[in-house]
């Protein structure tokens, strides 16, 4: 059977469509809506108003998504061209060591910073506009480190404070406990190694899924609306040590499991960088259209993955 001369002609568009958005992306988009964005006010209890968004931004902007919505499906349907425009994309070597190195430099760093924010939190100035701990973890890190996943992907488990100390605190368990050290292999997460959990470690049961993370997360936002943590440094800083305890504690036990699947934070993260134009890929890293690297996961099919 033969193609009809209208059905050629559309996937001749069609292809032609998929060869312009994967050389040239949504970035025309992006510079025509950008505008002046409000910084993150800290915490949803301390938004003194809603704010307030032009009816004509409203309009144009769902106008645009509906249109080019409309235009891509109908003129892109030819599957071999959607999956060329997925997989379509530029590898960047990086080397392990350099990685390793990387990951090394970015965990000191970081817990040097969640030693001042503890510090200047618990005995600085509680005047919120000049507290570094209110200043660094709403505006730096919430806000600034949030757009990075994004754009870098998800970087989180490089600069995780907790992620760092919980290592330490396992691998002195394993010896204390006389457990079989846990073998150190490739961590895809940071860029480094991860520890396999040792023989005879605890195991989260797996009835469980990720909804403690699910929890986890709910529990979060509760405290972000309802305590003072967008503007008492005090609270902050207890919350943040707290937070800290149990997820040290947890982690030390349990291994990487507790991030995959406990720890609400470093899967927010990993779910935002999924949209990323930067992934790793292999051995190295890949520059591809922003997500594309989301059509390619699959899910585990665990209880708690949909609610996540």
């Amino acid at each position: 059977m033969t193609d009809s001369p209208g059905g050629g002609w559309r996937r001749a568009v069609g292809r032609a469509v998929a060869r312009g958005v994967a050389r040239v992306g949504p970035w025309p988009l992006a510079v025509v809506l950008v505008g002046t964005a409000s910084a993150h006010s800290g915490s949803l209890g301390g938004a003194a108003a809603s704010a307030t968004v032009p009816t004509w931004l409203t309009v144009l902007t769902g106008g645009i998504v509906v249109g080019a919505t409309f235009l891509f499906t109908t003129l892109l349907t030819d599957h071999d061209a959607m999956r060329s425009v997925n997989w379509s994309r530029v590898t960047l070597p990086a080397p392990a060591s350099a990685r390793r190195a990387i990951v090394r430099s970015c965990q000191l760093v970081s817990i040097g910073l969640l030693a001042l924010v503890l510090v200047t939190g618990l005995s600085g100035t509680t005047t919120p506009t000049q507290n570094f701990a209110l200043l660094f973890v709403w505006t730096g890190w919430w806000a600034g480190f949030t757009m990075t996943t994004y754009l870098v992907g998800n970087t989180w488990p490089a600069f995780d404070p907790f992620r760092a100390i919980a290592g330490v605190v396992r691998r002195v368990l394993d010896a204390l406990l006389d457990r079989n050290a846990g073998t150190v292999a490739p961590d895809r997460t940071d860029g480094g190694t991860a520890t396999v959990p040792a023989l005879g470690a605890p195991r989260l049961p797996e009835e469980w899924g990720v909804w403690p993370a699910v929890a986890g997360l709910l529990a979060l936002v509760y405290v972000e609306v309802v305590s003072p943590i967008g503007s008492d440094p005090r609270s902050l800083a207890l919350v943040v040590a707290a937070y800290g305890a149990v997820t040290v504690a947890g982690a030390a036990v349990y291994g990487r499991p507790w991030f995959d699947r406990v720890d609400p934070v470093s899967r927010v993260f990993r779910t935002y960088g999924r949209v990323a134009p930067v992934q790793r890929d292999g051995d190295g890293l890949s520059l591809r259209i922003p997500g594309t690297a989301a059509t390619e996961e699959v899910l585990p099919d665990r209880p708690g993955e949909t609610a996540f």
